[in-house]
């Protein structure tokens, strides 16, 4: 361990040099909690722009760990909307909070079966990874990616939150229901998941740092 340290050090160092940062939290089972029970923990894995990733780990979910993890970082940082994120960026003015389209796809995933609006929602979406993926194949880069997102995705993204609006003002919509919440979601982080509209180097999710996290909730399986 102590020859790893240096080594685990460096990475974290350059890992927070970026200007972006995606971060995300995933439960471990680590430590008694009593007879036959073991603790929940969590690991917070970070991603940086030179597609590094760091594992920290801490006992709790609590806010205290980001804190701690990223420090001064300054920059942006892309996350889903659990609070611990929102607390940090808050106290940081030189942090820019940026959220995951994903996870908002997935409140109205969960929804369409119990309100067919929904469907107008993922369309939506849709027609948003639909620029990401012509992005992708014209291999656009800095101003010319931000012009197409401009162009091509914020009209869409306009729509999307005017219908969301529009959406909560129904009457007969009740607030426990899947789709109000999922209203309320995305209507309470309409400036975060704008952001990649005005920086080409952020993502529209976080699902790259899904891919490099899924070690663990592939292992917790096993295990």
């Amino acid at each position: 361990i102590a020859l790893l340290e240096p080594i685990v050090e460096a990475q974290w160092q350059h890992i927070l040099q970026s200007k972006v940062l995606a971060m995300d939290e995933t439960p471990i089972k680590a430590g008694r909690a009593g007879k036959g029970k073991l603790k929940t923990t969590w690991y917070w894995p970070v991603y940086g722009e030179d597609d590094e990733i760091g594992f920290t780990w801490s006992m709790s979910r609590g806010s205290e760990h980001v804190k701690r993890q990223l420090g001064d970082f300054s920059g942006t940082l892309l996350s889903d909307g659990y609070s611990a994120y929102d607390a940090y960026v808050k106290a940081r003015p030189q942090v820019t909070q940026a959220q995951c389209w994903a996870h908002t796809r997935r409140y109205f995933e969960r929804a369409k079966d119990s309100d067919p609006a929904a469907d107008e929602a993922l369309a939506q979406i849709g027609d948003l990874y639909a620029v990401e993926a012509q992005i992708r194949e014209k291999r656009l880069a800095g101003e010319a990616k931000l012009t197409y997102r401009a162009q091509q995705a914020k009209p869409v993204v306009d729509a999307f939150f005017a219908w969301v609006h529009a959406q909560r003002q129904r009457i007969e919509l009740v607030d426990s229901s899947l789709l109000a919440k999922a209203l309320k979601y995305a209507d309470n982080r309409q400036a975060q998941l704008q952001v990649y509209l005005s920086d080409p180097d952020v993502p529209i999710d976080t699902n790259h740092l899904e891919r490099a996290l899924r070690v663990i909730p592939m292992g917790r399986k096993n295990w």
